[in-house]
């Protein structure tokens, strides 16, 4: 099998799914043998891969040459850092009246 030696045919492994090409795939027997849970960001897993331009899918070849078919999945979109640092900041503010309102108690109270 030629194409086995071409690094653009493999696949990673990873928390995200399975990652070929910069879009992450998935498929049940990854999900029933939880492939994601068993890496870290220090241990990445690669299996040889093809495309299908076709029908626009990912198979994933197994070490007893079966193909797997994947399914894509969606982008995950992250908030933007202007958001995290406002809810950072909200949460901050919520600290200082927290503290705040509790010397106030406490100077009512003696």
């Amino acid at each position: 099998m030629y194409f086995l030696k071409d690094t653009n045919t493999m696949a990673e492994i990873t928390s995200e799914g399975i990652c070929y090409k910069n879009t992450n795939y998935s498929c049940p027997l990854a999900i029933s043998e939880q492939w994601f849970t068993l890496n870290s960001q220090y241990y990445l897993l690669k299996m040889p891969a093809i495309y299908s331009d076709e029908d626009d899918t990912l198979y994933i070849i197994l070490d007893n040459g079966n193909l797997v078919s994947t399914f894509k999945l969606p982008n995950i979109i992250l908030p933007p850092s202007v958001a995290l640092n406002d809810y950072f900041s909200k949460l901050n503010q919520l600290k200082i009246e927290h503290k705040s309102a509790k010397a106030i108690n406490k100077k009512k109270k003696g």
